[in-house]
Formats: structure tokens, sequence, C-alpha cells
């Protein structure tokens, strides 16, 4: 599964490279106006078939694939669907939401068949679940919250099973290990990552590194590398064994960059900035 890269909207460019330096340049154009105003979040299904986009105009939109027709388009409002999800095996978007929410739907029929409740007694009522992120297996989801907590849903039952509070300052990105089952890893305005064993609850490691906000964090699929992307207008490639950073690219990207994701097989990264360009790195190098 490689899910989308969003968080840019109006990106334009995108630019092919190796761990030196980018290399080519390639144009791109859209096929269909997705949305009225700028695109926040976009996500593919795991077989392929279905994309889901919100945007700032409030829309979540699914579109099939084979044709790039939108199927729905739902007036969710902007703050109720801001980082989505789907979830590995079945065509189900998880959407966060500013009311300590995380909703679920069905991409085939566009409908909200399910809500997660993040608040807690003796917590603020409403604190916006920044982003979400499927377990491997489509047991559990996870919500990254503005107050710094993570949130731990089981699917079946609707249950949270954790609520983890340590970092300081909003989560901006969350990702399972899909090697390490338990492992989640999340990327937060307080300038860390953190990674967390979802049974336990308990922090088993923080990243430090950047000098600005950690927008996003991914994991390669064999389990052995990971990708941050920062408000300092970085992305940094850290070995997961140890957490120590192993390259920076800096230089390229001239703003924040929002979102980074592996694909094929982990060899290739892709990186999304306010700058207006999608860069693509060789990372196997």
């Amino acid at each position: 599964k490689e899910d989308g890269v969003g968080g840019s909207g109006g990106v334009s460019d995108a630019v092919l490279g190796g761990l030196e330096a980018p290399v080519d340049v390639h144009s791109m154009e859209s096929i269909e106006e997705a949305h009225a105003l700028s695109v926040v979040c976009v996500a593919l299904s795991g077989d392929g078939q279905w994309v889901a986009s919100t945007g700032l105009d409030g829309y979540l939109n699914f579109w099939k694939v084979a044709d790039r027709k939108a199927r729905h388009k739902i007036d969710a409002n902007m703050v109720e669907a801001w980082s989505t999800a789907f979830h590995p095996r079945e065509n189900v978007l998880a959407s966060s939401s500013q009311y300590s929410r995380i909703n679920l739907w069905n991409s085939e029929t566009g409908k909200c068949e399910r809500t997660l409740t993040t608040a807690e007694k003796g917590h603020p009522a409403y604190r916006m679940v920044m982003s979400v992120a499927f377990h491997p297996d489509g047991k559990y989801v996870v919500g990254g919250s503005s107050d710094g907590a993570l949130s731990v849903f089981d699917i079946e039952s609707g249950q949270k099973t954790q609520r983890i509070s340590n970092h300081t300052m909003p989560v901006r990105g969350v990702v399972f290990s899909e090697t390490e089952g338990s492992t989640v890893f999340s990327a937060s305005d307080d300038y860390l990552m953190h990674v967390y064993d979802i049974r336990t609850g308990e922090l088993t490691g923080t990243v430090p590194g950047h000098t600005g906000i950690v927008c996003a964090v991914d994991v390669s699929p064999n389990g052995t590398t990971l990708a941050s992307a920062s408000g300092d207008g970085t992305v940094k490639i850290w070995d997961r064994r140890t957490l120590g950073c192993t390259h920076t690219f800096e230089g390229f990207h001239s703003d924040i960059v929002w979102s980074v994701k592996f694909y094929h097989g982990g060899s290739r990264l892709v990186s999304a900035s306010d700058d207006g360009t999608l860069r693509f790195w060789n990372v196997s190098e």
C-alpha cells in the first residue's frame, strides 16, 4: 500500500533526484478541478481503486482511480475532515476532526458509519485530531491531537484502548510500522518524533534533530528506515534501530515540508512542500 502525499496545495512540479541532488523536473497537470480551495490531504486505498481528498473548501471527495471521476462529494465541513487514512484491506476511510472525533467513512456509499471520540473526562472537550493512521492489520486506528496526545481505538468494539500523552505540542503525523506490529511513530510541533508501543502505552524512543515543527513521519516497508518532514524546510532520513540521522535533504525545498512518503518498496521517497514542488528521492544509495 502506498498512500498519497498531501498537505501542499498548488503543487505544480515533480523533481526527481538522489541523495546528493535533484536531477530532473517534470511538470504535473490536474485532470479535474478537485476542490475550490487548496487540497489538504490525499489518501489511496489499499487495493488502489479509491482516492480520497480533503480541502480547505470543507469537502471530502471520493474518487474512482479507474476513470478519475468523483463518486462522492461530501460537505463534511473543513474541521470534520482534516487528515485521512484508508483501512489497509477495506474501503473504509478514517478522517480526523476538530471536535475530538475520528470519523469512519464507507467509500462505496459515501456514508459515515462510525464516530470515535477522543475526548475524556477532565480534559478539554474539543481537541483537534490532526493526524490519523490504521494499524497494518486494520484492527486499530490511532489519532494524534492538538494537545500532544495519541488516542488508540479498537475498530471492532469502538473502544479506546490507550491515551498516550508525552508530546508537549500538537501531533501532526502518526504512522505504524508494518514490521513491528504494535509500534507507532509520531511527529509533533515540539520539534520531536516519538516512538510508542500501543499495547502498553510506553514511550520507547525520542528523536530530536529538527529545528522546526515536525510535520510528518513515515517508516519504510522493511521497517529499517524512518523519514521525516519539517517546518525547517528539510527532509531527514533516520536509522530505525539507533534512531540516529543518516542523511538530511537540505537546501532543496525552499519552504515548509508538509509530508513525506516511502514508495517503490522503500527505495524511493517523495516529499511535498509549500514551495509548490513534489520531490522524489532515491534513498537506496
